[in-house]
């Protein structure tokens, strides 16, 4: 049961489970209305539902989708806290609502920005090829990296040492889900590569920039989006080789042997060569067998 001390809409009953037809017609009269507060009051509604039972809310997962693209903050909010409720257990549910989705992740608050990454996340697990036809929209996404998590400038404004503290918990905070945001959505866009491959075709060029993302985690899901296109079409990836020689040289593991499964995926002999200095340089046996068996693949080539 829950402990929500949100009041329902109408004289739905949320703690039953169950939506009855007159349920359903009050949380969408709630949810359409014009007023924000009323759309407030449908999805607060459907957040107690959806902790109950979220089957229950089937009927109403179209007009919680359209709330996503809500222009108030609090009703998207909402309405995404909701669909990650259904999407739990019923992703296929939201397979019709991708775009509205990318919507929400490249909201401008932070914190509704990651419910929309995390949404898209766990309905690309069921059906990643619907997000293939977002890439223009989620590329963008991982441009901007937040670096290092620096106060700001204000913080050294505020002399009250409580208040400062507060300021950086909360900055602290809003530069985590930003790191969360692009490792989230990285990872949906490498299981929609591998689904359809040729949705990246065209944008060999962005991966390649993101290889030198300064998040490893990003960097390293870069090389594999360029691997999985490679897969398909190695010509495609061919701008891709300097970036992937240089990411050889890269401190984190999880690139460099991402680098090398994609040089022997591009099928360059000219790589055997730094292959084999890596291989010689590696503590890691596991890693210089790989190194070893690529450059002696490409030999072959």
């Amino acid at each position: 049961m829950s402990n929500d001390t949100s009041v329902p809409v109408g004289d739905v009953d949320p703690s039953s489970g169950e939506l009855s037809d007159r349920d359903v017609a009050q949380i969408r009269e709630a949810l359409q209305a014009e007023e924000p507060i009323t759309r407030q009051e449908g999805a607060r509604t459907c957040k107690l539902v959806v902790q109950e039972n979220p089957g229950a809310l089937q009927p109403l997962v179209d007009d919680l989708v359209g709330l996503l693209e809500d222009d108030n903050v609090s009703a998207a909010q909402q309405a995404g806290t909701v669909l990650l409720g259904v999407a739990t257990e019923h992703p296929n549910e939201l397979t019709d609502g991708v775009s509205a989705i990318v919507t929400l992740a490249n909201h401008e608050v932070n914190a509704v920005q990651l419910i929309g990454a995390q949404l898209l996340s766990k309905v690309v697990v069921e059906q990643p090829a619907t997000a293939a036809a977002e890439v223009d929209r989620l590329l963008p996404i991982l441009r901007e990296h937040p670096g290092s998590f620096e106060p700001s400038d204000g913080v050294d404004m505020v002399d009250n040492p409580d208040t400062r503290q507060s300021m950086v918990a909360h900055e602290q905070q809003e530069h985590g889900m930003q790191l969360q945001v692009q490792g989230t959505v990285a990872n949906v866009l490498v299981a929609a590569a591998g689904a359809e491959p040729a949705a990246f075709t065209d944008h060999v060029d962005e991966l390649v920039a993101l290889v030198d993302h300064d998040d490893s985690s990003v960097a390293g899901l870069a090389v594999e989006m360029l691997t999985e296109v490679g897969e398909a079409d190695p010509d495609a990836i061919v701008p891709a080789y300097d970036q992937f020689v240089d990411a050889l040289d890269h401190d984190d593991q999880r690139v460099y042997v991402r680098a090398v499964r994609a040089l022997g995926v591009l099928g360059d002999d000219r790589a055997v060569e730094p292959l084999r200095d890596l291989a010689n340089s590696t503590d890691d046996e596991d890693a210089s067998e790989l190194i070893e068996d690529t450059a002696a693949y490409l030999e072959t080539q």
